[in-house]
Parts: structure tokens; sequence; C-alpha cells
């Protein structure tokens, strides 16, 4: 995640955040992924992270990603988690927030103009599971996902999941 010192501050297509707070946020959600792998309550965890140097955002993300993976092993997975939104089995929790990293990994390509290295099959994977964890007739308008936008027949698998969740592609 080493961004020129311009990129920190461009919008997202996250309305709700730039490029820095969505790094912020996601750094937050792996902090969350260890307190409920751990089953430890996630309340004061922060939505966004926040007081990260620019240069030291790539730390503290692989910091809270070994810290997600040693806690998240085959007990965790085999039972059920209470996660902020509902409770479920661990594998399916972990998948869903998979997916979230999956969007956002979008989010921050398109914003600082880096999608190549995007992974089609991530995408895919997504835009199949979507549909459990946010169908279009349960979003209120008021949550991160907005209306389904559509998408070109020709579309890429990660501009019809961003359509598919409310982003303009």
């Amino acid at each position: 995640m080493r961004y020129p010192p311009t990129s920190w501050t461009l919008a997202t297509p996250c309305a709700d955040y730039d490029v820095r707070a969505l790094i912020g946020h996601m750094v937050a959600v792996l902090h969350k992924l260890t307190r409920i792998g751990a089953g430890e309550a996630t309340g004061d965890v922060g939505d966004v992270i926040h007081g990260i140097a620019d240069d030291g955002w790539a730390d503290a993300f692989a910091l809270a990603r070994g810290e997600t993976e040693r806690v998240w092993n085959e007990a965790v997975l085999d039972r059920e988690v209470a996660l902020p939104w509902a409770t479920l089995p661990g594998r399916a929790a972990l998948d869903a927030y998979t997916h979230e990293f999956t969007v956002h990994s979008w989010d921050l390509a398109h914003a600082t103009g880096r999608r190549a290295a995007l992974d089609p099959d991530l995408a895919v994977r997504a835009l199949e599971a979507f549909p459990r964890f946010a169908p279009p007739e349960a979003r209120s308008g008021q949550g991160p996902f907005g209306p389904v936008v559509e998408a070109p027949e020709d579309a890429d698998a990660y501009t019809r999941l961003a359509a598919y969740l409310g982003r303009r592609p």
C-alpha cells in the first residue's frame, strides 16, 4: 500500500471514505475479525483506525492481518461466531468479510487507478455471495450498499460487482 502523497485524499467509490479512511476501515475490520475469532466484543473498535502515518499503513495492515490469521484456526471456523450484524458459522463469517475486502480492494484500485492487479476470480465469488449477505430488497439506502446500478452487458466481474452494490463504476 505505497501510494503517492496525493492519493491519500482521493475519493473512493465507497462514499464515506477517501483512500486513507478506507485503508483505516480495512485495518479496523481486521481488528474486529481478530476480536470476533477470539470470542470478544468488538464495540470498542471503531469503523476506521486513525493516527497512522501515511508510510505506516502497510505495516499496520500486515500486523492486523497477522493477528487475524493467528486467531482464525479450524476451531473458530467450525463454531458459531457473533458478528455485529449476525451470528454465523465461522466459515461463513470469514467468507463474508473476504467478500467485503474484495469490494474494498476494487474501491481502492478504482480510486488510485490500479485496477490491473485485481484477481477477477475473487470478484466472481463475491458477486455470487453478495445476494445472500446484501440482497437488493433488504437495502435501505442508509448502509454501505446502495440500490443496484445497471452495468454494461460486457462488463467485467469487478464492474458487475460494484454495480450490484450500488457503486457507479
